[in-house]
């Protein structure tokens, strides 16, 4: 996701990857419909840092939800959260 700073995007980013998370905007995992095509070309999501952004959706949504899957296996595995 990035840097989160305040509650309300934190608590989000939890929910997706919590053991009841419906995932993404669209549901699991991110699709092209949650993506923008940024200056010089770039996709991006705008829930996430610009280190996600690649040349094609296709790049850009392989290294989303690659971090997402892995972000909710984390948390399953975890005993605790700080």
């Amino acid at each position: 996701f990035g840097i989160l700073f305040n509650p309300h995007s934190i608590s989000r980013a939890l929910r997706e990857l919590g053991p009841k998370a419906s995932g993404a905007p669209g549901g699991g995992l991110y699709t092209e419909a949650d993506l923008v095509q940024a200056g010089g070309g770039y996709w991006c999501s705008l829930q996430h840092h610009s280190a996600f952004n690649r040349a094609t959706p296709e790049e850009t949504l392989s290294a989303i939800n690659t971090r997402l899957v892995a972000g909710r296996r984390a948390m399953q595995e975890a005993d605790h959260i700080v």
